[in-house]
């Protein structure tokens, strides 16, 4: 077939908006066709709607273009879409291109690479204090250790704590395995990061977004052992919400780490090694905390983040899980917005099912419709696939951001050579 083809997804001729769409609108787009055999073709969009399937829109013709106009559903999704041309006895195909980057395409013999459309919920709010936001990310342990704080610096069991604040961090591993026996402190705390507010404040920052605070036995706080609890070496609750209040007069927003994924095997709720008074699920099948986890063989060998056996995993689906996190008054969600905090960022998003993830998200915008919610992909957030399933993360009803790490690493590239 004499037929060469032209689509570029960048230029405002072939599509009509460049970028995300909002739902209920239309898109035009456009293919330009040249070449002896063009006026006796004909030609198709082949659109993909993720989680639902195909639909094809057909292209009307004249001088030279093919154009077609496409209903964006009435709710947030993503859409992937390709041309079709045949003249009644071939088949060709234009689509994006190798590297999938948008912009011009190319002409394929078979089913190409298809183009992009992310469709956000056009009534979906991000808060606008967040828009223009300048986010400081502290792990609080290596920030500042404040001197006017009830932390207890010396009062972890298990810990191994520095005495200068310049060592350099030291894991205590296990010979053999590799295991971490001991994680070492340095004694950052909630007060020391108070009292660098007006430093802050000074380098312009509106929002800090803290690694996790809440109780457990690692330097990471990634294995909580408390929801209800900043850890003692961090501060009290109380000092918490004091900071957040202080935070909230420099025009600084707090944002919390979720780590809902996963608990710590030393906890109130597997209390694995036995440190916390009650029944952990790992103690007994009669635990109020047993239905929470995925035991393949009670009780030593069970379903951990990565494999890692200090993080069992849990069944976020679970209605007493849910119910725990989220939905009950005095859900974990909704205690710490009470104690002051602007929003979260959800760890390991993507591990999280649709199901718990939109009801957290639901419910966090009901509490508080100024509140931001963050989460974490490491690809890129537009087009995620976890487990299978095509997540709509900027879709408008799961987060209102995403960690940009796939920036980062263009950024890292480019000063890298």
């Amino acid at each position: 077939m004499d037929l060469r083809l032209y689509h570029n997804s960048h230029e405002f001729y072939y599509r009509s908006s460049f970028g995300a769409v909002p739902s209920g609108s239309r898109l035009i787009l456009r293919l330009r066709v040249s070449g002896s055999d063009a006026p006796n073709c004909r030609a198709r969009i082949r659109l993909w709607q993720s989680n639902v399937g195909e639909s094809f829109v057909p292209m009307s013709y004249e001088d030279g273009v093919f154009t077609g106009i496409v209903a964006i559903p009435p709710q947030g999704c993503l859409l992937w879409y390709y041309f079709v041309v045949d003249d009644g006895h071939t088949t060709v195909y234009y689509g994006n291109n190798y590297d999938r980057l948008g912009g011009e395409g190319a002409k394929y013999p078979d089913v190409p690479p298809a183009y992009q459309v992310t469709v956000y919920d056009k009534d979906a709010h991000t808060p606008d204090w967040f828009k223009h936001a300048i986010v400081y990310q502290i792990f609080p342990d290596r920030f500042r250790h404040g001197t006017r704080t009830s932390g207890r610096l010396y009062g972890k069991k298990g810990a191994v704590i520095h005495s200068h604040w310049d060592d350099v961090p030291y894991y205590c591993k296990r010979e053999g395995n590799g295991d971490i026996v001991y994680y070492d402190f340095f004694g950052g705390n909630i007060a020391g990061i108070r009292e660098k507010l007006p430093y802050l404040k000074e380098l312009g920052i509106t929002a800090i977004y803290l690694n996790p605070i809440f109780e457990s036995s690692s330097n990471h706080r990634y294995g909580t052992a408390d929801y209800f609890r900043v850890d003692p070496m961090l501060g009290t609750n109380e000092e918490f919400a004091a900071f957040c209040q202080a935070a909230r007069k420099e025009g600084i927003h707090i944002i919390l780490d979720g780590v809902f994924s996963h608990t710590g095997a030393d906890s109130i709720y597997f209390n694995r090694f036995g440190n916390y008074p009650g029944v952990g699920a790992c103690q007994s099948k009669e635990s109020p905390y047993y239905e929470w986890y995925r035991f393949k063989h009670y009780p030593d060998d069970y379903e951990a983040w990565w494999g890692v056996s200090d993080l069992p995993d849990v069944e976020e689906t679970t209605p007493s899980y849910m119910d725990f996190i989220i939905d009950s008054e005095d859900s974990v969600l909704k205690y710490w917005l009470n104690e002051g905090i602007s929003g979260w960022r959800l760890d390991v998003i993507d591990e999280l099912p649709v199901p718990f993830l939109r009801r957290f998200y639901h419910t966090l915008k009901e509490e508080k419709p100024d509140a931001v919610l963050i989460g974490e992909v490491w690809e890129d957030a537009s087009n995620k696939v976890s487990y299978s399933e095509q997540r709509e993360y900027l879709c408008g009803y799961d987060i209102d951001s995403a960690m940009n790490y796939a920036q980062r690493s263009l950024m890292i590239d480019f000063m890298t050579g």
